[in-house]
């Protein structure tokens, strides 16, 4: 928990609501053209509908949407409610992240693994598929921060590693045995490497639990109706649902308050 004075508190606040208003943003633009074949690096941000290329007052993070009323400044087309929703949820999370690690390059390291958890949930939402650029992308920050990790180099690899492997490779076994059951693929290889990858992360403890809290979130998921809702030619079945985004939440609510709660449970022994 921080402790500065309430006008420091603010400022702090403030500004990582900001960043993570931009993280949202710059994050919906790469899903986006990453699900349509475009490459984030080239061209302007433009509306979906007209194609108009957008100017700076129609890229403001949360405030172009309210102003805009939600629509295209050009053809008035609605804009949709993703990227707004992802804006006000990141810029929650990056307060609550300050909250909970102070300013440090924990901080930073988590602000850019809740960016890339961001990024594949919405990817994976649309087109089943975690992007293994991603993962790379999110293991290299975590390898980059090792150098300032409180509990030494050694312990954070040896934690890591341990919580990626294991959960991972228990998830891969169980997945192996229930394919051969099912006769059918029963989790995609994208969402074990992502076990993996917040196993280093969160060690084994924690990674035990963000297992089981994604599980209880999928199924809230399912039953809510977010599976998908056609079965042309070469999609899901009907009323699969994403795992990614289950995963996604869990590891940001695990990034909150998982080490709280494992500490409670274990004192209960």
């Amino acid at each position: 928990m921080i402790s500065v004075s309430p006008a420091i508190l603010i400022y702090s606040a403030f500004v990582c609501a900001i960043l993570g208003g931009i993280s949202a943003s710059f994050v919906c633009c790469y899903s986006y053209r990453y699900l349509n074949g475009q490459s984030v690096l080239k061209g302007r941000s433009h509306c979906a509908s007209c194609g108009h290329t957008l100017g700076a007052l129609d890229l403001i993070p949360i405030l172009s949407y309210v102003f805009l009323h939600g629509k295209c400044r050009y053809c008035g087309a609605d804009i949709g409610k993703t990227a707004i929703l992802a804006e006000d949820g990141m810029a929650a999370v990056f307060v609550l992240l300050l909250l909970r690690y102070d300013i440090s390059p924990e901080l930073l390291r988590a602000m850019l693994f809740v960016s890339v958890l961001l990024a594949v949930a919405l990817i994976d939402l649309e087109s089943f598929t975690i992007p293994d650029r991603l993962l790379g992308a999110a293991a290299a920050v975590w390898a980059v921060f090792m150098p300032f990790a409180g509990e030494g180099p050694l312990r954070y690899v040896c934690g890591g590693l341990l919580g990626g492997f294991a959960i991972a490779g228990a998830m891969l076994a169980m997945s192996l045995i229930a394919d051969r059951i099912l006769k059918k693929e029963s989790m995609g290889g994208g969402d074990i490497k992502l076990f993996f990858v917040t196993g280093l992360y969160f060690g084994l403890m924690q990674n035990f639990f963000n297992l089981i809290l994604s599980c209880v979130i999928g199924i809230i998921m399912a039953l809510s109706g977010m599976g998908k809702k056609e079965n042309g030619e070469g999609s899901e079945p009907m009323g699969a649902v994403p795992f990614g985004p289950a995963i996604a939440v869990s590891a940001v609510i695990t990034m909150l308050a998982g080490q709280r709660i494992c500490g409670w449970y274990l004192g209960l022994f």
